[in-house]
């Protein structure tokens, strides 16, 4: 049963990204057409389509309901932010990469292990967070000190960041990378910096001290 369960959700997220394609390539549908589509914007459309795949299988989708109880209002409201600027990036950089063209192999070959080593620990930090990888800022009863978060503090951040320039770069568009790097990494530190005085904030509670761990579960949603 639960192996069923598991292939239908599987099928399930397959299918709703799959639907999400044609949105992520819009402008090169309406700029080139799809027959004239370059090798990296179709390399492109397969990690951001895998990295969403992944992620919605491992994480159970939370949406904010009217009864649902949230930490922080402004943290969610700016997640929802940072992902309507990752698909204006993609398409940005598919505009780029039109007027432009071609770009040399080195600078695609960046650009796709940048991508691939922010999908990476993306992954890595739910796998980490479990269920708990949300778009809200949350104190838990104890640290998430295994995993990715042995050595990085913020990895679903710096992963974020890493997609947001590497994905331009792989398409053979560095000034978009330039200028999302610009956009989201004010976010980004704006968010590392909440997260850690909720952390340091619980940690004064009578309520919470008696734990000795804590943790701030959080993390940007996906598009």
């Amino acid at each position: 049963m639960m192996r069923a369960t598991w292939i239908g959700r599987g099928a399930g997220v397959v299918t709703a990204q799959v639907v999400h394609v044609p949105l992520l390539l819009l402008p090169t549908f309406l700029l080139s057409g799809p027959r004239e589509m370059e090798w990296s914007t179709i390399c492109l459309a397969l990690a951001v389509v895998m990295a969403a795949v992944l992620e919605g299988l491992f994480v159970t989708q939370r949406f904010v309901t009217p009864g649902d109880e949230v930490h922080d209002h402004v943290a969610v409201k700016m997640a929802c932010f940072v992902g309507i600027c990752l698909l204006s990036i993609f398409w940005s950089s598919q505009v780029e990469q039109f007027i432009q063209g071609s770009r040399s192999l080195p600078l695609h070959c960046t650009g796709g292990a940048l991508l691939l080593v922010g999908i990476a620990l993306r992954m890595l930090a739910i796998q980490a967070l479990g269920n708990q990888f949300i778009s809200d800022i949350q104190v838990g009863s104890e640290i998430v000190r295994d995993g990715i978060y042995a050595w990085l503090r913020h990895p679903s951040e710096i992963g974020l960041l890493l997609i947001a320039a590497g994905g331009p770069l792989l398409v053979g568009a560095p000034l978009t990378a330039i200028t999302a790097l610009l956009l989201l990494l004010p976010i980004s530190l704006w968010r590392m910096r909440r997260e850690d005085l909720a952390l340091a904030l619980a940690a004064r509670s009578p309520s919470t001290a008696s734990h000795g761990r804590l943790s701030a579960k959080a993390a940007y949603c996906e598009l």
